[in-house]
């Protein structure tokens, strides 16, 4: 099985300022340094800056912090700088955050594809008593050329699983996402704590589909 890891990501969406997302603060303020010369512009509405491998994304009513081809997604820094960047600007509105795991796989499509159709199997596999499940076909000139799933399953922590396969590819997008953060910003540290959990259950769930 190939694996490709293309991006760890976390968004933040509330209420934010984007003139404020420059350099000197976030090396400053947010203890993030890059011997990188940025590349973006800051703007009161938009704010791109993009160190490397590193990326910085805020606008109005989201913030997100990219971390592109990582060699491990529970040792990524990206959470904490987010973290570093809620206690800087500790009243800023924050409602929900979201953590994404994103890669690309080459395996036996056949087998990965019975799997996914098995509806049954994915409650077990992602340990579930219930899931939302939803799954398209796209067919050109009756033979198969694409196919997508989204599978979604709903506690404390929401999981989303959105699965796109094309070209002998499968591309996967695995979301955690944590809601009613405004009142209690220790929900965010939660999921700082419990990374290596995370990127751990997230493979487990790769592993009983895909291999």
């Amino acid at each position: 099985m190939g694996k490709k890891n293309n991006f760890v990501s976390i968004i933040a969406l509330g209420n934010f300022n984007p003139a404020i997302l420059t350099p000197p603060f976030l090396f400053e303020k947010c203890n993030f340094w890059s011997e990188a010369t940025p590349k973006g512009q800051t703007t009161p509405v938009v704010s791109s800056l993009e160190f490397d491998n590193v990326h910085f994304i805020m606008e109005l009513e989201k913030f997100q912090i990219m971390e592109k081809n990582p060699s491990d997604f529970s040792s990524t820094s990206i959470v904490k700088l987010m973290l570093n960047y809620l206690e800087v600007l500790a009243f800023t509105p924050v409602y929900v955050v979201g953590l994404n795991f994103n890669i690309d796989l080459e395996t036996d499509p056949a087998k990965a594809i019975d799997k996914l159709n098995n509806k049954e199997l994915i409650l077990e596999v992602f340990d579930a008593r219930e899931i939302v499940y939803d799954s398209k076909i796209i067919f050109s000139k009756a033979s198969l050329n694409y196919i997508s799933w989204d599978i979604i399953k709903k506690e404390d922590l929401i999981k989303r699983m959105t699965i796109n396969f094309n070209k002998d590819i499968f591309k996967i997008n695995y979301n955690i996402e944590k809601r009613d953060v405004e009142s209690d910003r220790s929900k965010i540290n939660e999921m700082n704590k419990i990374l290596p959990a995370l990127n751990s259950n997230f493979e487990k769930i790769i592993g009983e589909i895909f291999q």
